[in-house]
């Protein structure tokens, strides 16, 4: 299958071909006319600790959290997009959100707000509605240990390696079997 990577086949195949192809296109054009373009990797899920005292309600809980903390990149001038699925874990994660987030990095720099030391907005904010927020780091060494990849038009290798990262939100293990699964920002 055309939509299929080392992560989708390690875990159960691809559950959505057609959004892997809308998710491929997306990186290219975020590469395009983004100027400095990163790529983020988060997970959102229950504060262990917190989520029953603090109300937390699951993909309720994680869609809200999303939906502010673009609001807060936005209202800091920086121009970003995501692309997002839900999955459920037997495991400790439970009911969790995988979020590719795609953030111009020329005008201002993201970490102002996707900072996760215990003083940093994100993880506080978070923290207050019982989540927990997770930064996924690329593994390839071509991303020099940065916490995010950057996506230069001139480094298709580092667009390539995206495009299979990304696949992550479409593998078929730990899908829900109702409900909403996909969920990405209208606007680049």
């Amino acid at each position: 299958m055309k939509y299929e990577t080392v992560i989708t086949r390690r875990n159960g195949g691809n559950h959505n071909p057609p959004a892997t192809k809308k998710a491929w296109k997306w990186l290219d054009v975020c590469s395009k006319e983004y100027r400095s373009p990163r790529l983020y990797h988060l997970v959102f899920c229950a504060y262990k600790e917190l989520a029953a005292y603090m109300g937390y309600q699951g993909y309720r809980t994680n869609k809200a959290l999303l939906k502010d903390l673009m609001q807060r990149l936005r209202r800091k001038g920086i121009r970003c997009s995501y692309r997002a699925c839900r999955e459920i874990d037997e495991g400790p994660k439970g009911d969790h959100l995988h979020v590719f987030l795609c953030c111009e990095a020329a005008v201002a720099n993201p970490a102002q707000v996707l900072n996760l030391t215990t003083d940093g907005w994100l993880y506080r904010y978070a923290k207050d509605v019982g989540a927990y927020v997770h930064l996924n780091e690329p593994k390839d060494p071509m991303h020099s240990g940065q916490r995010y990849m950057s996506l230069p038009p001139s480094k298709p290798e580092k667009i390539l390696d995206a495009k299979v990262w990304i696949t992550y939100l479409f593998k078929r293990r730990t899908k829900p079997d109702y409900g909403e699964i996909y969920t990405s920002s209208r606007t680049l």
